[in-house]
């Protein structure tokens, strides 16, 4: 990728901004951080992790009645080498016997599924930013909850 020097925040919004009629079609609430995170990426790298997690939100939230639709993101610089993103959404969530599978490539739970999207985010985070992508147990959303730490370029 070619790294360059943006906030973070504005690779989330313009992610967001791809979905903009799907989210607005099935009524989610988003919450997407206002602060400025300067940080070296390559846009496109960070937009498809964004894009992922979103894609499969946005799948998942088809579940839960529209009122308790909504997915969150908050971003947290930790130290000069370190982000954090917390990606959460309000849908069914990950069953336990599919939490350590979700990463593995080819494994899906969509009728549709290729299995391919969690393993591509975990790839970039790891190969290029030195990084981890997480199921939490809990967070601030009922549904599923990611944390991306990006460790380098950061």
């Amino acid at each position: 990728g070619r790294p360059a020097q943006l906030y973070l925040e504005e690779v989330i919004r313009d992610a967001f901004a791809v979905f903009e009629d799907d989210i607005r079609k099935l009524g989610v609430k988003v919450t997407v951080p206002r602060s400025q995170t300067l940080v070296r990426v390559d846009p496109a790298e960070m937009q498809e992790v964004i894009i992922n997690l979103l894609h499969n939100s946005l799948y998942w939230l088809e579940q839960v009645s529209e009122s308790k639709r909504e997915v969150a993101v908050k971003v947290e610089r930790k130290g000069p080498d370190h982000v954090d993103i917390l990606f959460s959404d309000s849908g069914p969530g990950v069953l336990d016997e599919n939490r350590e599978l979700i990463f593995e490539p080819y494994f899906s739970t969509k009728p549709d599924g290729v299995g391919l999207g969690l393993a591509i985010v975990g790839e970039i985070v790891t190969d290029y930013y030195n990084g981890s992508l997480d199921l939490l147990d809990r967070g601030p959303l009922k549904g599923a909850n990611f944390l991306i730490t990006l460790r380098k370029r950061v």
